[in-house]
């Protein structure tokens, strides 16, 4: 919990005192749809994770946007902690609601300081016996397979982050394309069915394409 208020005060003095500073290096944009497609890539539990992450945002106003994050990474692991696994699989998912102030917002590069706060699902599964499901789509009903659930674990996330994003595509009846880099720092809180809390905790990393200036 201390690194927790250390990492959220600080935060909040970073916006504080460059606020005034980036006041003039900022275009008074309209309000604007934002869409984030990418990579995503972090530790879980000691094991190196690489999955999608997608973010739908909204600027209300110039320098400040509000929206979803929806995060996935997915991998066959050794650890079975204790249960009775032939083949462990790990899925950890993540839905959060991301808060952020833009520092620096020129035509071809934007920065930001965000927050992402929400729920992380931490599933183990067994790759070994397969469970099916079946889900819909517009050619019609799905039927497919997913490894067998053993233990799931449900975590509260706290996420202070860094984004930059560089404009590579603009056109005046098209939205905006940025590539986009993010840096994170993902702190867990929680009981966990498997592992310990703390091993949830660690750094993420995601690189992907932006689309700015939707609708």
């Amino acid at each position: 919990m201390k690194k927790v208020m250390i990492i959220t005060f600080a935060l909040f003095i970073s916006v504080v005192s460059y606020g005034e500073d980036a006041e003039k290096y900022i275009n008074d944009a309209k309000s604007e749809f934002v869409f984030e497609l990418g990579g995503a890539f972090g530790p879980v539990l000691s094991y190196n994770f690489f999955g999608l992450s997608v973010d739908v945002k909204y600027y209300p106003k110039s320098r400040f946007a509000t929206g979803i994050n929806f995060s996935w990474l997915g991998k066959n692991i050794s650890e079975t902690f204790s249960y009775d696994v032939k083949k462990p699989y790990l899925n950890y998912s993540v839905i959060g609601l991301i808060n952020q102030y833009d520092l620096f917002q020129k035509e071809r590069i934007r920065l930001n300081l965000n927050v992402n706060n929400g729920l992380a699902i931490s599933q183990l599964a067994d790759n070994d016996i397969k469970e099916p499901y079946s889900y819909w789509t517009e050619w019609g009903l799905i039927h497919s397979e997913s490894p067998k659930k053993v233990a799931s674990s449900y975590h509260y996330i706290l996420e202070p982050g860094l984004d930059l994003s560089i404009r590579i595509f603009s056109k005046n009846s098209l939205p905006d394309i940025y590539l986009t880099s993010k840096a994170k720092y993902r702190f867990v809180f929680g009981d966990s069915k498997f592992g310990e809390t703390g091993q949830f905790s660690n750094y993420y990393f995601g690189f992907g394409v932006s689309f700015i200036g939707l609708m």
